[in-house]
């Protein structure tokens, strides 16, 4: 079939750009040690910014960077009405300065702004994309330059400006901090924030400045014990409670990004040891929660690195050559966090099939552990910021805008199903064409990694392709899949299959504690495969299986595929499903009885055939000793072959033949019997295989009537954009009125400092306008003329003068105005000698707005 060739296309970034390795977060720390906070705020913040700039710490490694959504046609004059409130130095941003400690950075009107090895980059927003300047925009940029390093705060302001950006410091270990919402005289941004579950500290501005003082100068906990190689056994109570409360095991994720973690979360509450944290997430089940949120941070973006992108648009392409009209094209997206790479990966299908798309059932499956995230995705509602890097051609074909908010298009939304799955322990899909995993299996141990590749391998189509992060690769299962792209990290299912394949699945109930703890008696052993060996050094080592008190294995022991294998479909571990027909019915009887009598059985001899030869096999079951107070069971099966001899099977326990007529007739009442229940058993797999069609159906009528819900949910939205636009233009009008109440009181304080002045000149002194009417005048000026206060803005000429004045006088003053050039004179009365001194009288834009006359006695 044709396909479009424009869809690979430069999504995302300039083409002149280049991706660049990401800086680790130790060579952030260790650059220069300096601090960075972002201070974000709208119009209506500026109350917030002076109690919060007078309180912030000064003589320290800090700078400060302040970005307040201004309107455009009303640029603040920012910087000077701060500098009054500020200890410190205050600067406006130009472009690539240098960043300096103790330093104040003003952005300015008209900009955005962004970080980068330490210099501050100006840049000119595009029109139609969210406030200016984006907070989003600078604390993403901060975070990736920063680490942690970074520090956000969220003050008073309409919209959700800055709450992704607070994602993106928190992924990256930096501190968030938000203004109180009872304190902010806009809520919008604050709440915005504080619902990401990712804020820190909420805080009134004028406590901001201390607490974050001693946040920054706290000491960091970490010990010895702390870092060592292996989870120690306070890390495993943390794992506990964390699986208790939130269903999620992370005691497989790497131990650095759980340290790192922890650190962070005992930082905020000044806890120096690790007992006493464990303490108070026992008594505080929110700050569980807030654990929780904080391991699972993750930061995505719209078509991350776009040549990978690029080289995904070919393996698209591949992947329909080898469909046709009305086929499946399944895509798995696990770990997709917010959705920008989910509706990334569906734009690029969409853009490959162009108009033939509809001949496609097209089905992309967004799983991720986190709630939260994928009702974030659900929605797909993203500010402007997320999109600063998009092509305009791709914004308008598949976003609709709504005030600084893009909403994915309903052709794209529906290509899409979002569920929570934890991918370490919950079934994966099948028949896949495609799985995108990118920067997820970075968080996760080796173990964790060695088990998910087998899995990715077996959920996909014979053609099927895998797409990894930059960091991440296969490891030694070169054997699984083929390199189609080395530089992006994308592979091709190789037909190959990995023995055993019972080491495909993960099972559903990780332990959270060592196995030591769990598998109780045996000293020493500190795993499932030590255990094994134990108990098989009673037996001959034979294959053999480990088995939970639901019958799911756990553990294999050499080679077992004679006896167990995976069917088709999602992975099922339970030992009866994976067992061959011939041998289940005894096998079943046997866990059971060995389960709830923990005594050691064994069967009789059994035949089975394979590849032609029938084989004669013994099965024992073998109850593994643990501690009395362990609510686990586990149960090892042992397969042992005696010999292979030629011949037909004959199904059941092997019994010498007779010929008792007896005998014979039990035998085949027996034979019967088993036949009647494989043909039960049948029924009831072909049962429980409809109940999980119907259930898939359920889930995706579920995902309609939400998309219907969150349709119904944008007429409210709109709604509120209306009411969001009238409070952003009343934080306009406060803002200019604050300016002009600023500027009224000034202006009081100079006509004060200038009436006193007046008052107290022995001279008299008059100032007129261009056309020579009064002004201001001194009390000396009423001794020569009669001037009165009611005479200011009566012209000169008119007023009665008490002494005789230079015939000259008027024309030497119209002359003054009109030339701009002083004039000066001596005259006498009454025998006394006057000084007349006339001058030009400037405006601020140096013009002549009247004259100066001074008269000395």
């Amino acid at each position: 079939m044709k396909t479009k060739e424009k869809s690979g296309g430069n999504r995302g970034k300039p083409k002149d750009k280049k991706s660049k390795s990401p800086e680790t977060n130790e060579a952030k720390l260790n650059r220069d040690g300096l601090i960075v906070v972002g201070i974000g705020a709208s119009a209506g913040g500026l109350d917030a910014i002076k109690k919060l700039i007078p309180n912030l710490p000064v003589d320290s490694k800090i700078a400060y960077v302040i970005l307040q959504h201004l309107d455009p046609n009303h640029p603040g004059k920012l910087l000077s009405l701060l500098e009054r409130y500020s200890r410190t130095k205050m600067t406006e941003i130009v472009d690539r300065v240098k960043i300096e400690p103790n330093t104040i950075y003003i952005t300015p009107f008209g900009k955005n702004v962004k970080i980068e090895n330490d210099r501050l980059i100006l840049t000119d927003p595009k029109p139609s994309l969210g406030p200016r300047p984006s907070v989003d925009h600078f604390f993403t940029s901060l975070a990736n330059d920063k680490g942690a390093q970074a520090v956000g705060i969220i003050l008073s302001g309409t919209g959700s400006d800055g709450s992704r950006g607070i994602r993106a410091i928190k992924a990256e270990g930096g501190i968030t901090i938000v203004q109180e919402v009872k304190s902010a005289k806009y809520t919008g941004m604050p709440q915005a924030a504080i619902d990401t579950g990712l804020v820190d500290l909420t805080l009134p501005p004028e406590k901001m400045g201390p607490e974050l003082s001693n946040l920054l100068e706290y000491p960091k906990y970490m010990t010895e014990a702390f870092l060592d190689k292996a989870p120690s056994e306070n890390l495993y109570t943390i794992f506990e409670l964390l699986l208790e409360r939130t269903n999620s095991d992370f005691s497989e994720y790497k131990l650095s990004t759980i340290n790192r973690r922890i650190e962070r979360r005992m930082a905020v509450h000044k806890i120096s040891n690790l007992a006493d944290y464990i303490r108070l997430l026992k008594s505080k089940e929110s700050e569980l929660f807030f654990l929780f949120k904080d391991i699972l941070i993750s930061v995505t973006g719209f078509f991350r690195d776009p040549e990978a992108f690029e080289s995904l648009s070919k393996v698209i392409m591949k992947i329909i050559e080898n469909k046709r009209h009305g086929d499946h094209i399944r895509i798995w997206l696990p770990g997709s966090a917010t959705g920008e790479e989910t509706y990334s990966v569906a734009i690029l299908l969409a853009e490959v099939l162009g108009e033939e798309i509809s001949k496609y059932n097209i089905q992309i499956f967004s799983t991720d552990i986190d709630m939260d995230a994928i009702n974030i995705a659900r929605k797909g509602v993203y500010t402007g910021a997320a999109m600063l890097d998009m092509e305009e051609a791709i914004l308008n074909r598949y976003f609709t805008r709504r005030d600084g908010y893009f909403v994915v298009k309903r052709q794209i939304r529906e290509m899409v199903i979002f569920a929570r799955q934890d991918m370490t322990r919950d079934p994966p899909f099948s028949k896949l064409d495609l799985i995108v995993c990118r920067n997820v299996l970075i968080y996760f141990n080796t173990v964790l990694q060695k088990k998910l590749i087998p899995i990715f391998h077996y959920t996909l189509n014979p053609i099927g392709y895998l797409f990894l992060g930059k960091s991440e690769t296969i490891g030694q299962f070169d054997d699984l899949f083929s390199v189609v792209d080395r530089k992006w990290k994308i592979y091709r299912r190789r037909g190959t299959f990995r023995a055993p394949i019972i080491n495909l699945g993960i099972p559903k109930t990780v332990p959270s504690k060592p196995p030591q703890k769990i598998l109780g008696s045996l000293e020493g052993e500190k795993n499932l495969r030590d255990l094994a060996n134990y108990n098989l050094a009673k037996t001959y080592g034979h294959p053999s299986v480990i088995i939970d008190d639901r019958m799911e294995i756990m553990y294999v022991h050499g080679d077992v595929n004679p006896y167990l294998s995976l069917s088709s479909g999602e992975i099922d571990l339970n030992i009866l499903n994976m067992s061959r027909k011939e041998i289940r019915i005894d096998l079943r009887t046997l866990i059971h009885r060995v389960v709830e009598e923990r005594v050691v059985l064994r069967s009789k001899k059994l035949k089975i055939e394979l590849d032609g030869m029938v084989r004669t096999l013994t099965v024992s079951v073998i109850p593994i000793e643990i501690k009395k107070h362990t609510a686990q069971c586990l149960t090892m099966v042992i397969f042992e072959e005696e010999n292979v001899v030629e011949g037909v099977v004959n199904n059941g326990f092997h019994r010498e033949e007779g010929t008792d007529p007896y005998i014979k007739e039990l035998k085949n009442e027996l034979a019967e019997t088993k036949e009647h229940l494989y043909s039960i058993i049948e029924e009831y797999e072909s049962t429980n295989e409809e109940f999980q069609s119907l259930n898939e159906e359920l889930q995706s009528a579920n995902e309609e009537l939400q998309s219907a819900n969150e349709e119904l949910q944008s007429s409210n939205e709109e709604l509120e954009t209306v009411n969001e636009d009238l409070q952003s233009t009343n934080e306009d009008l406060n803002t200019i009125n604050e300016e002009y109440q600023i500027k009224s009181g000034e202006l009081a304080a100079a006509k004060a400092d200038l009436e006193n002045i007046l008052n107290s000149v022995d001279i008299a002194i008059i100032i007129v306008d261009r056309d020579l009417k009064v002004r201001r005048f001194t009390p000396p000026a009423s001794k020569i003329f009669q001037l009165t206060a009611a005479d200011v803005g009566r012209i000169i000429r008119n007023i009665p003068c008490l002494i005789k004045l230079p015939k000259n006088f008027f024309k030497s003053l119209d002359d003054v105005i009109v030339k701009e050039r002083g004039f000066g004179e001596e005259f006498r009365y009454n025998n006394k000698i006057f000084l007349l001194r006339i001058s030009p009288f400037y405006n601020e834009d140096s013009e002549v707005e009247g004259a100066v006359v001074i008269l000395v006695d």
